[in-house]
């Protein structure tokens, strides 16, 4: 998950950057056949919070309100009270996107705090108060794909070759690792980079050190934020 802290630095200060907005989940899948799909907000704090939601298509830094992309979020702006919920509902408008492959965007939720009261500023005039963006995966699913995700983690191909270890992934889905290792004696040997591969192509993964043929470990980050472990020759 990726956060965006904004604020002017401003000597003698006191600094407010707590998160209160969670999200439900670590990344959102949208499959092609669904009218829309719903993310649920909570604001775990005691202040009541501003929401703005928006979807970008790899440019963290693009403006919003500049963005034209396929979806729509409701409500874009929102006020979430504080212990409550608030659920957005994400709509595809039908725009054409890949029918042979999933494609890649990104969810952005901005937690804007309220004023502080009228008596804090009596007590502290000088105060700096921070934005918390949360930026997840946000996966656009065909829904006439061949096979599940599930199956996908298994048909990828691998190659070692000295201190670096190449992904093939042939599948039309993005396969995220959070671990990839091999089996070397009676100790495993992890890259230190291992990341996303994008469907039908490859990735090289790096080791610290030079790696012979052996049984390769890896973990995947599934639909469900948690992780898949598997092995492979």
């Amino acid at each position: 998950m990726f956060k965006w802290l904004a604020g002017i630095v401003l000597a003698g200060v006191t600094f407010t950057s707590q998160a209160n907005i969670v999200i439900l989940g670590t990344r959102v899948i949208y499959p092609s056949d669904q009218k829309n799909i719903s993310v649920q907000l909570t604001n775990k704090g005691s202040l009541p919070s501003l929401v703005q939601s928006w979807i970008d298509n790899g440019d963290e830094k693009a403006d919003p309100n500049k963005l034209k992309l396929p979806f729509v979020i409701t409500p874009p702006v929102s006020r979430v009270d504080p212990q409550k919920q608030q659920t957005l509902r994400i709509s595809y408008t039908g725009e054409s996107l890949a029918k042979d492959r999933e494609t890649l965007f990104f969810f952005n939720v901005l937690d804007i705090p309220p004023k502080p009261s009228k008596e804090s500023l009596e007590k502290n005039p000088n105060y700096l108060q921070f934005s918390v963006r949360s930026r997840l995966k946000f996966f656009f699913r065909p829904a006439n794909l061949p096979y599940p995700v599930e199956d996908a983690y298994h048909k990828v191909g691998w190659k070692i070759s000295g201190k670096q270890i190449t992904v093939n992934n042939p599948t039309p889905y993005f396969i995220t690792y959070s671990k990839v290792a091999v089996k070397q004696g009676n100790k495993s040997v992890a890259t230190r980079d291992a990341d996303m591969v994008a469907p039908f192509s490859t990735k090289t993964f790096n080791f610290n050190q030079t790696v012979s043929t052996g049984q390769i470990e890896w973990s995947v980050i599934n639909d469900y934020g948690g992780e898949t472990n598997g092995i492979s020759k």
